[in-house]
């Protein structure tokens, strides 16, 4: 934990809670990205189980663009009974508060719509660090001790409206909470934390076509499977990249 809470937040008015799923259709690595199949499951479907799996009562809302382009994911999220929040394409940040007070939340837990494989039992670890103390934000992203595709934020709505009165910068307002990061001693900030080792460096974020191709191998994995922990996600993901690094030495001998 680190720095000064400015912003009068407490447990008691993190409640509710909306678990809110970023997402829009238009990536430059991976275009389409949110809807495409991986081992025949959309990716946004994939998010929005994993988030239903969390043993925390909240309300699950997809947030995107006003653009026509994001139509597609209004009309899927729609089909899977989520509710959806609807906003700027650039001003994320924008987008996060209007959807805190149009849901008339207290807080948020901002989830990727690009993290498949993330673990529910973070999302109740994030919620139940924020019932234990006071903070300005509870996050596990600061020096990065979980996988990339693991990140979770539980963002009260104080803070978030205080954001949106301090941000001008329109990099900053991309990224949610970059200018708290930034600004570390504006803010109290409450950690999660991992002590696994195996967990350094592993991928289980999905922006390029060699991420797809990963998360193809790691759903093959974990579909039907009792376990579909972040544990055994890493596990499956350490194996990709086992076998394709078999492969692609055998590759470079054949060209020899």
């Amino acid at each position: 934990m680190n720095g000064k809470q400015m912003y009068g937040v407490t447990r008691e008015n993190l409640n509710p809670i909306g678990f809110v799923i970023f997402a829009r259709l238009d990536s430059n690595r991976l275009p389409g990205k949110a809807l495409l199949k991986i081992n025949g499951i959309e990716m946004l479907g994939r998010v929005i189980s994993r988030v239903r799996e969390a043993s925390v009562t909240g309300r699950i809302i997809v947030a995107t663009t006003d653009r026509d382009l994001d139509n597609p994911i209004v009309s899927f999220a729609d089909a899977k009974g989520i509710e959806v929040y609807r906003g700027s394409c650039d001003d994320v940040l924008g987008r996060a508060v209007c959807c805190a007070r149009d849901f008339k939340l207290g807080s948020i837990v901002r989830i990727c719509g690009d993290s498949p494989f993330l673990d529910a039992a973070l999302i109740t670890d994030i919620c139940a660090l924020g019932l234990k103390e006071d903070a300005d934000i509870y996050t596990n992203i600061p020096g990065r001790t979980f996988p990339y595709g693991a990140s979770i934020e539980l963002i009260p709505k104080k803070v978030l409206e205080r954001l949106d009165a301090l941000v001008r910068s329109a990099s900053d307002r991309e990224h949610v909470t970059k200018y708290i990061y930034d600004n570390g001693s504006q803010f109290k900030v409450s950690q999660l934390r991992s002590l696994k080792s195996d967990y350094h460096g592993v991928r289980l974020v999905v922006d390029t076509s060699e991420d797809l191709a990963r998360a193809e191998w790691i759903a093959s994995v974990l579909d039907g499977s009792a376990d579909n922990s972040l544990d055994a996600a890493v596990a499956a993901a350490i194996a990709f990249e086992v076998d394709n690094s078999s492969d692609r030495k055998m590759t470079t001998q054949g060209e020899l």
